[in-house]
């Protein structure tokens, strides 16, 4: 039963990772393609997009690493597997808000400076032994840059 658990949890790990790598792979794109059509709206924001997608990969990554640990008893890493999980659905907001420039995007930017500086405060404690806190470190210090642009 638990390894049946664990393939369901793989498999839609995957799929919303790809999911994901797809929308930011594909966001200078559409930011390009909006910005011919001359509304521009995705064009000023495709470095946040970009930047919250890319912390949504690498937190998701990171999150992942996170529980991989924690089945072998490791729980040194409960509080990074918390706060990149709270930078990924806030990433994973600010990516669907920025690439449509809503109304509220700045509030929203602000909430993401406050979680991801949270994010990068717990994964720089990790970083010298797990790859995945470095790479999830790095994106949300970019993603704060970003933010602090429209907030």
């Amino acid at each position: 039963m638990e390894d049946q658990m664990n393939k369901i949890t793989r498999r839609g790990f995957v799929a919303g990772a790809m999911g994901t790598a797809a929308l930011a792979s594909a966001t200078p794109l559409m930011a390009k393609s909006m910005d011919h059509m001359g509304h521009g709206g995705m064009a000023k924001n495709a470095k946040l997009s970009a930047a919250a997608a890319d912390c949504v990969i690498k937190g998701t990554e990171c999150v992942d690493h996170c529980i991989l640990l924690l089945k072998e008893k490791d729980l040194s890493l409960v509080k990074c597997l918390e706060t990149a999980q709270d930078a990924v659905d806030a990433c994973q907001l600010l990516m669907k808000y920025s690439a449509g420039n809503q109304k509220h995007l700045s509030a929203l930017a602000e909430v993401c400076i406050k979680v991801c500086e949270d994010c990068a405060k717990e994964c720089k404690k990790h970083i010298k032994k797990h790859e995945n806190c470095k790479a999830c470190y790095d994106s949300c210090k970019e993603c704060i840059k970003e933010c602090k642009k429209v907030a």
